[in-house]
């Protein structure tokens, strides 16, 4: 089965595998109801708040960014008030909900990805935080990517 499965991976086209060059790791999302107990938990991985909190009022969400030396980038997320946006990841205890990627371009990624059978969760748009275009899909498995224009 495992060879099966890798030999679906290396039967990739070109066109995909470009596009897979070209992904760069930005940040892991993290489902939240407090920001502060978060932040207290990953200082004990040495993280510390990078910058100030955003919010994007279009997916009903609070962020705050955390880095630590030699780790992934967090991006910890809460509910804004009224918004029930990440409450499935709450309720189902998912902590760790999506990987997000920068890329050169956003809608030629999301276009490439569909094409692989990854589902679009919310196109391509422009982010209130980065003023750049992104878009969430869902891949084969289940697990969410965000796309983040350079």
């Amino acid at each position: 089965m495992l060879l099966l499965a890798m030999e679906k991976i290396t039967d990739l086209d070109s066109g995909i595998a470009e596009i897979i060059a070209g992904l760069k790791f930005h940040h892991i999302g993290v489902a939240t109801e407090s920001f502060e107990r978060e932040i207290k938990a990953f200082s004990l991985l040495g993280y510390k708040v990078e910058g100030e909190p955003f919010e994007e009022p279009t997916q009903g969400m609070r962020g705050q960014f955390l880095v630590a030396p030699k780790q992934p980038r967090l991006e910890l997320i809460e509910n804004l008030p009224g918004s029930t946006m990440i409450d499935v990841f709450l309720k189902n205890k998912i902590k760790m909900y999506q990987i997000a990627y920068t890329v050169k371009d956003v809608v030629a990624t999301t276009d490439a990805l569909v094409q692989q059978r990854c589902r679009i969760i919310s196109p391509p748009t422009k982010s209130v935080t980065f003023g750049k275009m992104v878009s969430f899909l869902l891949l084969p498995n289940r697990m969410m990517i965000e796309l983040i224009e350079e």
